[in-house]
């Protein structure tokens, strides 16, 4: 089974790249993009993802759009994206009930094993 993936970003350059990278693995099927938090919320009702990859720090996207989300659809994951993975930042993503993160300057491969980990 294909793991159901959501991109949630601000960013057009941000989710391209994304999907280029996230694209061509046979086990993650990308199922939506969103823009803000309103179609993310939507999106993860219809569409119920597994993973959901969400700039944190995004206007819109922190911590209260993870929990909301995470009420509504309880078995949804969450990978914050974030520029700052000071103790702060993360210990607030962690808090809201993001499963993992990785930093905007990852690579490839560590963008792929997030989503193929947090999914299990």
């Amino acid at each position: 089974m294909r793991i159901k993936t959501l991109l949630a970003d601000k960013g057009e350059v941000a989710l391209l790249g994304l999907r280029a990278i996230l694209d061509p693995v046979e086990r993650i099927a990308i199922v939506g993009e969103a823009r803000n938090a309103g179609e993310m919320q939507a999106m993860i009702a219809g569409l119920r993802p597994d993973v959901v990859l969400v700039d944190h720090t995004a206007e819109g996207f922190g911590a209260e759009a993870v929990r909301e989300a995470l009420r509504r659809e309880p078995r949804t994951r969450f990978i914050a994206i974030t520029p700052d993975p000071s103790q702060v930042a993360l210990m607030s993503a962690l808090r809201a009930g993001v499963a993992s993160y990785i930093k905007k300057d990852c690579g490839r491969g560590e963008i792929i094993d997030s989503v193929l980990h947090t999914a299990d």
